[in-house]
């Protein structure tokens, strides 16, 4: 194994698009290449995805090099002996597709299967290719993630039918080459460390780069830096005793994005904003009209981790002393910690005049110096329950629970506001309690910072149809390990289970005393549905550990 060759994406924060090369001969079909480098590695595993048995399996993909090599996918469990067969193809089988090459080999006591293709395959970076996936019933499920780690593919299953958001965990090889020049010889950075490189005169191989003007005839040092997360990092820099400048590139490149317009001198420290997962290439170059040598030095500054949890983004009723009429634009703020998260709805405390039949609706918008600043998603709302809390100034107050038509994602680290729209009177606030910054409010003149907080919850786990009707029907644990517990007014006729791509895994009419046992399940996520007595039908998603 080696670690001469880094692919990545600036404008995606995703950590499966940073990944050291590998060089190997393990894995089957035969492999045509003789250095196969690690391309994509989608390597989050948090669900058994989908069975073998179930056929019509693919993952698709964008590749970044031209020349593809093989691919691997992981198994929740071990196995031994049995033959896994993948192939790469141009489109779906079943919509057209040509198949490309195909490599067969056989598990080996690992997670991971490597196929190596007995041919190298020309593709087109940046293109849709489907790695399809087949093999023996008897092995164990694939695995795979609901989060969407791989925004540039998905998974395929039951006939190729597609499911958007889902991946599988898996990851391509190409034919790549070893860096050569400036790039061999980089250095890689952590925080906190300082690092120094002695630049020398006319013995550059790059003289110009993207977005400057001047000329650089000195030897160069490229420094590589992944941000762990997302936040504002701070570099501590020297030029030494001559001039010297640093670029930021978003690859080992003079000629790739520049991504400060032009460059650091090296005078003075310089505070940037960076991506979680991305890398990023600070490079040092002497200036052509530097009069001798230097030793450049530099340091990088990370963002204490910490944050908030996404459950700590809440504040309690104050006793219904005010409120803010939705007259206006309202919106409060919230903090992630450093590994972000998704949100799926909130609860909100509203003051209504006609009943609790509200419609709801939110904009999403980063933090610009403690303000709601540029708008970058929108949601609408369902409203799951309202729960009545109280009167006051001539008004019914209730809490409502609303899901979001879709999940949000916040990057660690960092602030949002979330804006409420709705046609209920007013949103309930309060001063005995604050989290984070005071409510924002916008009455025509631009967003400003109240004195006061809105009273609201953040909704951390996807919800189910049945997630807020406890009085009707309830399950717990959830996560569960062994037996899962379900209370109903009505009797619970059967309870099955599919795994997320459809699949029946479970089917069952033996609850006794409320309880299920789930221990013939491999850990991941599954859909339960419990039909009642009467026929009616519950639907939940529920967390095997």
């Amino acid at each position: 194994s080696s670690s001469w060759i880094v692919y990545n994406d600036p404008n995606d924060m995703e950590a499966y698009m940073i990944v050291d090369g590998i060089c190997g001969e393990e894995g089957g079909g035969g492999g045509a290449c003789e250095n196969p480098v690690l391309e994509i590695n989608q390597d989050v595993d948090d669900t058994c995805m989908a069975n073998f048995s179930q056929g019509g399996l693919a993952q698709s993909y964008k590749p970044l090099d031209s020349s593809a090599a093989g691919a691997g996918i992981k198994l929740r469990e071990s196995s031994t002996g049995l033959n896994v067969t993948l192939s790469l193809w141009d489109g779906l089988p079943n919509a057209g597709g040509t198949m490309l090459t195909t490599g067969t080999t056989q598990t080996t006591g690992d997670v991971w299967v490597d196929v190596f293709w007995d041919e190298i395959v020309n593709v087109t970076v940046g293109d849709t290719y489907y790695i399809v996936i087949e093999g023996d019933t008897s092995l164990p499920c694939i695995a795979g993630s609901i989060n969407n780690p791989y925004p540039d593919g998905m998974v395929f299953a039951n006939a190729y039918g597609a499911w958007p958001n889902y991946d599988y965990t898996f990851r391509t090889y190409s034919c790549g080459e070893a860096p050569s020049g400036p790039c061999a010889d980089k250095i890689v950075m952590d925080c906190g460390v300082t690092y120094t490189a002695d630049l020398v005169p006319g013995a550059g191989e790059w003289v110009n780069y993207t977005g400057v003007t001047w000329s650089y005839t000195g030897s160069e040092q490229v420094f590589e830096f992944t941000a762990p997360t997302t936040g504002t990092y701070t570099f501590e820099l020297s030029q030494g005793t001559n001039d010297a400048d640093f670029m930021v590139m978003d690859a080992c490149s003079n000629t790739a994005n520049n991504l400060i317009g032009g460059y650091w001198t090296g005078l003075t420290n310089e505070t940037i904003t960076l991506t979680g997962g991305v890398t990023y290439y600070i490079i040092a170059d002497l200036y052509s009209g530097a009069s001798g040598g230097t030793t450049v030095s530099i340091k990088v500054n990370c963002p204490a981790a910490g944050g908030s949890d996404c459950e700590d983004n809440k504040v309690p009723t104050g006793g219904l002393t005010n409120g803010y009429f939705f007259t206006n634009q309202l919106a409060v703020d919230i903090i992630t910690n450093a590994a972000g998260f998704n949100i799926y709805g909130t609860k909100v405390n509203v003051f209504v005049d006609s009943g609790t039949d509200l419609n709801f609706s939110f904009n999403f918008y980063d933090d610009a110096s403690g303000l709601p600043g540029a708008s970058f998603d929108s949601a609408s709302g369902t409203v799951l329950d309202s729960d009545y809390v109280g009167s006051a100034f001539g008004y019914d107050v209730y809490t409502f629970t609303v899901k979001f038509d879709h999940a949000i994602s916040l990057a660690g680290n960092s602030t949002y506001w979330m804006e409420v729209i709705s046609d209920g009177v007013a949103w309930e606030s309060t001063t005995a309690d604050i989290f984070g910054s005071q409510l924002a409010i916008n009455n025509g003149s631009g967003w400003a910072i109240d004195d006061e907080e809105f009273v609201y919850e953040i909704i951390c786990q996807e919800l189910g149809l049945s997630d807020l009707t406890a009085y009707d029907f309830a399950y717990w644990p959830n996560p569960v390990k062994d037996v899962l517990n379900i209370t109903s007014q009505k009797a619970v006729k059967t309870v099955e289970a599919y795994n997320l791509t459809g699949q029946k895994v479970m089917a069952t009419d033996k609850i006794v005393n409320g309880q299920i046992d789930v221990n013939a399940l491999s850990p991941g996520v599954y859909v339960f549905k419990a039909v009642l007595e009467d026929g009616q039908v519950e639907t939940f998603k529920i967390i095997k550990k």
